[in-house]
């Protein structure tokens, strides 16, 4: 029995793939800023004032910020090593166009 071709494309797969990375991204800058408000909860429980907790939500978020910067900057990356590779194979096989030729 032939096995089952599925009807996605590579390019739909692709998309999917860095769909899923982006949430991934939005799930992490997430995370930090909400650790950074309970880290500013526990030290103001912990330590009194009223400033730790404005303090915790602030880096959590300036620490998110980071982290969503770098992942995108390490996801355009790759991507573009991803499309020089596909360009490199067609260019073996004289599929470039005048597009593709550009610097």
């Amino acid at each position: 029995m032939a096995p089952l071709i599925n009807p996605r494309s590579a390019k739909n797969d692709h998309d999917v793939r860095v769909g899923w990375r982006m949430a991934g991204l939005a799930s992490e800058t997430i995370s930090y800023v909400l650790a950074g408000g309970l880290l500013g909860w526990v030290a103001e429980d912990a330590l009194g004032g009223d400033l730790w907790l404005p303090v915790g939500f602030g880096l959590g978020i300036l620490t998110g910020i980071a982290v969503l910067i770098r992942g995108a900057l390490r996801l355009n990356r790759a991507m573009d090593r991803e499309r020089a590779r596909k360009r490199f194979q067609r260019s073996d096989k004289g599929d470039l166009t005048s597009q593709d030729r550009r610097p």
